[in-house]
This record gives C-alpha cells, structure tokens and sequence, in this order.
C-alpha cells in the first residue's frame, strides 16, 4: 500500500523512463488506478512531457541557469503555490529527470510563484462570470512568457474548491478543449496564473475556468466559473 501524499510526489515515476522504483512501481499505479485525484494529475504530466518532446534534443542548462531555478524554486516553497499540479514536487522531478525543456523551466517558476515574471502581454480583456458563481469575476492577458505564447489569468471573488474538486483552465471551442492546468484561490477568493500555451492552443477562441470534481472522468464539465466573453 501507498499513502495519497507519498504517491503524489511519485507520479512522475510513471511517466519518465528508468525513474520508477520498481519495488514500489507496483503500488503506485494500484493507487493510480483507484484515485481520480492522481489521474488527473498523471494526465497532466503526460500532456507535458509530449508537448516537452516535441520541442526536441534539450540543451545543457547553464550553472547560472541552475542556480537561478533553484533560488525560484526555494522561494516559492516558502509560499503557497497557485496550483495543485505544481505545488505537489511533482513536476519538478520530471523537471529534473530532464522531461521539461529550458522554456519550460521558466514557466514552472512562473506558475509556482504566481507572478507572471516574465510575462508580457500584448491584448487583455475581462472574463465573465457564471450565473452560478455570483461576484466571480475575472481577467484574461495573452502575451508571451519568455518568447513563447502564454496567457495570464487573474481571478477574484471566487471561492476555494469543494474537498476533492479542483479548478480547470481550458482553451478551445465548445466542442473541443484543451486543459492547460489548475488554478486555485486563496483565502481571499484571489488567483493569478501564467500558463504556457501548446501549439495547439495558439489562436483560441475561447477560455474556461471549470469547477472539476473528483470523479475519475478528464472530460470537462459544463460547470464553469468564468470564461471568455466574445
């Protein structure tokens, strides 16, 4: 058997070769197989190691580059991460393993910190919010993080997430969607992220931030907090 909080520092074993230990591979996808919470989340890393492949060979970092990760990744531990997906250690074993390319990077401490360094944007607008989540509102920048396409969201008056749900950002048509990563509030009801967008994600029409339960399905639902307006 594997507690929850041990299997979810370990996802990144069933995604990067030669990394799982295989006297605990084992368990791991029994608690896998049995956890919505930790699908999703290994979906997530799975979505971020092919869209890393696909950026091809990764360069050597530099030592100044490692030395200013770690000095991004000691100062956001010291404070409470934007995001399930990124707060968990997870990515930053695949990180490590050499999964995530130099660009990446950069937005892994951009999500951890929640500032957006880095960020610049070249359109924005407000977001709308659900008739079902009154005094949600939102807004939405598109730009670039480091050269490469990204948007930043900021959130307020919405509410922490019920025991097990999460929060979803999605890009997309209504028929089709692509899930760019979690965000989750503070006590205060505020929330800034800046995601990174996958070349399929460049140019899309429209942005949702849904409420997700814990049901073991990755399909979005129509329960959406705020979204793009036209």
């Amino acid at each position: 058997m594997i507690e929850h909080d041990e299997a979810r520092l370990l996802l990144a074993d069933l995604i990067v070769p030669g990394l799982s230990d295989p006297g605990r591979g084992a368990a791991l996808r029994a608690h896998v197989a049995v956890c919505g919470s930790c699908r999703q989340d290994v979906g997530e890393l799975q979505r971020i190691d092919e869209i890393m492949r696909e950026a091809g060979p990764i360069p050597e970092p530099s030592a100044d580059l490692e030395a200013r990760v770690l000095d991004a990744v000691i100062a956001a531990a010291r404070r409470p991460a934007p995001t399930r997906l990124w707060s968990n250690l997870t990515a930053l074993r695949v990180a490590a393993a050499g999964a995530l390319t130099l660009a990446a990077t950069a937005g892994v401490a951009a999500l951890m910190d929640g500032s957006g360094g880095g960020f610049r944007p070249d359109t924005s607008k407000a977001l709308a919010g659900s008739p079902d989540w009154r005094g949600a509102t939102g807004t939405l920048a598109v730009g670039t993080l480091r050269g490469s396409p990204a948007i930043r969201i900021e959130l307020q008056g919405v509410p922490g997430p019920a025991t097990g749900a999460t929060y979803q950002v999605w890009v997309g048509t209504r028929e089709a969607r692509i899930a760019l990563g979690m965000i989750e509030p503070d006590s205060a009801g505020h929330a800034e992220a800046v995601l990174p967008l996958p070349t399929g994600a460049v140019g899309f029409p429209g942005l949702w931030v849904t409420n997700e339960p814990d049901d073991g399905d990755p399909a979005w639902t129509r329960d959406w907090i705020v979204r793009s307006t036209a």
